[in-house]
């Protein structure tokens, strides 16, 4: 993100093709702090396409574990 700053004021943010981002930056950086985080495990494995959305992220850990971040007011 730094080299961004370094030569944009604003950015678009695209996550599986979908845009969860567009905004200046600085409204961006500050929207991050308004995200939640949210750690799960799974007890079987999971189709994550199922939880993911324009404001939702998933990131799988390791296995079954997997973390979710809201992206709330940033489209």
């Amino acid at each position: 993100m730094q080299e961004v700053e370094a030569i944009c004021d604003r950015v678009i943010i695209i996550n599986n093709g979908e845009i969860v981002a567009d905004d200046k930056i600085q409204n961006i950086n500050n929207n991050k702090e308004n995200n939640q985080v949210v750690k799960v495990l799974f007890e079987n494995a999971v189709d994550i396409g199922n939880f993911t959305s324009k404001t939702i992220q998933a990131k799988n850990i390791e296995g079954n574990q997997w973390i979710f971040t809201s992206i709330r007011n940033m489209i």
